[in-house]
């Protein structure tokens, strides 16, 4: 659920006085003119782009009076209201905790919309690679949801990886059959900025995904290498490898770590000698071919 603040997009007087129907009735008339007057028949309040059923619906889910006092809570922090009303929250800028945010009536105010953006923004950190972003939301933002808000975001979070993991092991099984990805079809899956995002999610929960995730990359990495895309394969452990990973997990990892650079030590030891050879010879016949056009003066 999206949050609209009454104060900052409605056009409601911040005066506890003049909170009654009747000036509820008389702001919700002067948007409806305004939008009637907009040739787009929208107005735009901040970054939001509203119709006539949005403000409709905004005015009908505004809470009694005895809840304006949290609106007005979130108003008086520009941060947090650009978090619930855009979904902005920029990397390193913190939300200042308050008294309120500690306030179990306010949490539970707050939570589905906060629920909403930290859901919606988070998604968008995993997509993009943007650990920095992250880390500010989950680590220095307030956490301002209740324990059945928090769980329903993690389970969509846990969706949205396993849903990843899967395209990947796809992609694994498609390797066998010849079909081959170019680096931009990858490297979503497998960078170090997707593996400190990884790393960012809490311990405890999401350790099975973490785990479930180098082992898709293992597996792709293996069926790289029999592909014949050696730098690759050698590339997604390396990566899997910065992952917080239980010890089973790890170990596999760095085996498979250890033997890639073993294989790779040999092919490059069984095809240096020769590919040098070849090139030294082919230089040699170069220079040989011009010396003889230059002694027959085909060449001025």
């Amino acid at each position: 659920m999206q949050y609209i603040s009454p104060f900052h997009s409605l056009g409601i007087e911040d005066d506890i006085e003049t909170l009654d129907k009747q000036s509820l009735n008389l702001a919700k008339k002067k948007l409806l003119a305004e939008i009637d007057l907009s040739p787009t028949y929208t107005i735009l309040r901040g970054r939001k782009e509203m119709t006539k059923d949005d403000v409709l619906k905004a005015f009908d889910v505004l809470p009694n009076i005895n809840q304006w006092r949290f609106h007005r809570v979130i108003t008086q922090s520009p941060l947090l209201l650009a978090l619930l009303e855009n979904n902005i929250l920029e990397r390193g800028i913190k939300i200042e905790p308050k008294p309120d945010y500690d306030d179990t009536d306010f949490i539970n105010f707050v939570s589905p919309y906060y629920a909403h953006s930290f859901l919606k923004i988070i998604l968008e950190c995993l997509e993009k690679r943007q650990p920095n972003r992250m880390d500010t939301l989950v680590y220095d933002t307030p956490f301002l949801m209740t324990d059945q808000d928090a769980e329903f975001v993690w389970s969509k979070v846990e969706q949205f990886l396993n849903d990843k993991i899967e395209t990947l092991e796809l992609m694994t099984e498609q390797l066998k059959k010849s079909i081959k990805f170019t680096d931009k079809e990858v490297i979503g899956f497998h960078t170090i900025s997707m593996m400190e995002c990884l790393n960012l999610l809490p311990k405890d929960d999401f350790d099975w995904i973490r785990d479930r995730y180098a082992l898709a990359m293992y597996n792709f990495s293996a069926n790289s290498w029999n592909a014949g895309l050696h730098y690759r394969a050698m590339d997604f452990v390396r990566q899997a490898q910065t992952l917080v990973l239980s010890d089973h997990e790890r170990q596999l990892i760095d085996e498979r770590i250890a033997f890639f650079e073993n294989e790779i030590l040999k092919i490059n030891q069984d095809n240096g000698p020769s590919e040098s050879w070849g090139s030294g010879r082919s230089l040699l016949w170069l220079v040989f071919i011009l010396f003889q056009l230059l002694r027959h003066g085909c060449v001025n």
